[in-house]
């Protein structure tokens, strides 16, 4: 179960991080005082959606260690959560 706790806050992390990003691409568009930037679409995107998949891995985490034990599930909720990271990241830069 340990193996996959730390693989569970490795992939919270990331997902942490970046919606920090999200928050410092955020205020960086408000200091510009650009009209109609940000728009809830995009804080939702670059904040909110991270923070939701990082909170769903803690809370994951907290059930799969409160009741049987299941490290595999705990392993395959992170490893999919990790591989979703990149499609992701990709949506940062508003495309080609």
């Amino acid at each position: 179960m340990r193996g996959a706790n730390i693989f569970t806050l490795i992939a919270a992390l990331a997902w942490f991080g970046l919606s920090l990003i999200g928050l410092s691409l955020i205020q960086g568009v408000m200091s510009q005082h650009v009209p109609g930037y940000p728009s809830n679409g995009q804080i939702q995107f670059l904040i909110v959606y991270p923070a939701l998949v990082a909170a769903a891995l803690i809370i994951c985490a907290w059930l799969c260690n409160r009741g049987a034990g299941r490290p595999t599930l705990l392993s395959c909720l992170s490893g999919t959560a990790m591989l979703a990271f990149l499609p992701y990241f990709l949506g940062f830069g508003g495309g080609v």
